[in-house]
């Protein structure tokens, strides 16, 4: 169906051109029939604009809707405050006029009234005037039989140039939607296909060769005769010269775009059928073809999601104008777009699962991950701090080392001394009782004691508490209150500094060897487990803050 189906005839006076005028209506028209018109293309970015122009005008449909029922509304208004029994026939014509394309039912009733009153008025003019527009739009209700009769009560005897024009009009209207309607219900009837073509014919003959409508018909016959290249030539010829937001505009848009797509330029078919829509969405056109062709030719191109949109919109629409045939037209083709539609929804959302999915397995492993690098940072801290305490450690070391050495050359040096003094004085029998007493012997060693335990305590503060936790319950070891070692201990100190053997234990401590096996089994056999307890000894270690700690307020 082309959109001169579409279109609704408004009925007005004629005016007769200057000769002016008509000479350059002629050239125009020789122009269109003798140049083959080579349409320019249509670009992608064009395409997205108009597309994008469609939703936004759809979001506002409502609101043009709501116009419009307003301005109805006012016309109802002025109708109804005429005085009974002097109805204005013109007045009904107009709600009838503002009802076209928005409510068939209400346009046919208000038509039909017109009629009746005409002729109960001896107004037969305007009483032919509502039968054929009548006749026009009854079949969008699936009506045939009365369109008929009604378009078939016209006498058009006497009828001048523009009632023939207004006649001819709505026989192609009628004829036109009759044979769509049969195609829509698989009888095909192409004696109302012929008849459609035929009453356009003598329309284009009544019609001003100047005027928009003339123009319209015109590449609408052609399209129809197969002569594409005219039929392209008259109707962007008119595209040319009527303003964008017209509903003239939205016919002369979905003509192009039928013209575009029997010649194969299916980009540009929808880009026309976009434009067509825009306008009538302005226009508020609810029974609008234009909507449910450009959702069926989206689908067609893969776009199911606008395809959809706009196939509901128009039904929408269909179902408030109570026009049948667009119903059914739409109602055809939805089925499939839906199920496409919910196919590609699903699809979606088992996508969806699929990233949330692979999204929660990508957090799960970065959860790992952050833990891992976590666990491996504490470990890197935790090897940092042995480093540091280890290095610590070393320099304690070395600085008891020094201390020791400085202690004892000191002492030494002293002794030489003494012992320089007692030989120059002849007193050589007290340096060897001295000497012999021990005495000196036992004062070095608690020097030496004493810097070590203080340096040792510092490096392990609570060795003895852990010694302790190796030994049985009432085995213990007493823990001297002042910051030393007992014996015991002092040789466990020992060993855990890696001084295992009995015999230097034996001279760093100033026993004999056998003292030294004697302690070491004794504390053996008070060991919770005897045979691992020197071992155990061994492993004991301070905490990396302990140690620090020890390592920071040691005063070597």
């Amino acid at each position: 169906m082309t959109s001169t189906h579409r279109h609704t005839f408004i009925y007005h006076k004629n005016t007769t051109p200057s000769a002016v005028s008509r000479l350059a209506a002629y050239l125009i028209c020789i122009l269109c029939v003798c140049t083959a018109y080579a349409a320019p293309a249509v670009s992608q970015q064009e395409i997205d604009a108009a597309l994008k122009t469609v939703d936004r005008e759809l979001s506002m449909s409502d609101g043009y809707i709501a116009n419009r029922q307003q301005f109805i509304e006012r016309l109802k208004r002025d109708l109804d405050s005429i005085p009974t029994g002097t109805v204005s026939l013109k007045k009904i014509l107009a709600v009838g006029e503002a009802y076209e394309g928005f409510n068939t039912d209400s346009a046919v009733k208000y038509f039909t009234l017109l009629r009746d009153e005409g002729l109960r008025k001896g107004a037969d003019s305007l009483a032919s005037v509502g039968a054929l527009k009548a006749a026009a739009i009854l079949p969008l209700n699936g009506t045939i039989a009365p369109a008929l009769a009604l378009f078939a009560s016209v006498d058009t005897s006497g009828f001048n140039r523009e009632q023939m024009a207004l006649y001819h009009y709505s026989g192609r209207s009628m004829y036109g939607f009759l044979a769509s309607l049969r195609g829509q219900q698989h009888f095909a009837d192409m004696h109302f296909a012929d008849k459609a073509h035929e009453h356009q014919r003598m329309l284009i003959q009544s019609l001003s060769k100047d005027s928009p409508m003339y123009l319209l018909q015109s590449g609408g016959y052609y399209f129809t005769r197969g002569e594409l290249s005219k039929a392209w030539s008259y109707t962007s010829q008119l595209m040319r010269i009527i303003p964008r937001d017209s509903r003239l505009f939205a016919y002369a848009a979905y003509q192009m775009s039928t013209i575009a797509r029997a010649e194969g330029r299916y980009d540009e078919e929808i880009y026309y059928l976009a434009l067509s829509a825009t306008a009538d969405l302005k226009a508020a056109v609810q029974e609008i073809s234009s909507l449910q062709t450009l959702g069926q030719r989206l689908y067609d191109h893969g776009d199911v999601e606008r395809a959809y949109t706009y196939l509901i919109a128009a039904l929408k629409s269909a179902v408030n104008s109570g026009s049948e045939l667009r119903i059914s037209e739409t109602g055809s083709a939805l089925p499939f777009i839906e199920a496409s539609h919910t196919a590609q929804l699903d699809s979606s959302r088992n996508r969806m699962l699929w990233v949330l999915g692979g999204l929660a397995v990508m957090l799960i492993v970065a959860i790992s991950m952050f833990v891992k690098l976590r666990k491996d940072m504490d470990r890197m801290e935790r090897l940092r701090n042995n480093l540091t305490a280890a290095n610590a450690a070393k320099q304690v070391y070395i600085s008891q080392f020094l201390e020791l050495c400085s202690i004892y050359m000191d002492k030494l040096n002293q002794f030489c001394k003494f012992a320089n003094r007692k030989i120059s004085a002849g007193k050589v029998d007290d340096l060897y009782k001295m000497t012999k007493s021990g005495k000196f012997i036992e004062e070095q060693s608690k020097d030496f004691y004493d810097v070590f335990d203080n340096a040792f305590l510092h490096l392990y503060p609570d060795f003895p508490e852990k010694v302790n936790s190796l030994l049985k319950p009432g085995e213990q070891l007493d823990i001297p209150a002042d910051g030393t070692l007992t014996t015991d201990l002092r040789l466990l100190a020992f060993m855990r500094l890696g001084i295992e053997e009995s015999g230097r234990i034996a001279e760093l401590l100033n026993y004999s060897v056998n003292t030294i096996y004697s302690y070491r089994n004794r504390l053996r056999n008070r060991a919770i487990s005897r045979d691992t307890f020197e071992a155990d000894i061994m492993s004991i270690r301070p905490s990396d803050e302990q140690w620090l700690d020890g390592l920071r307020s040691s005063k070597l």
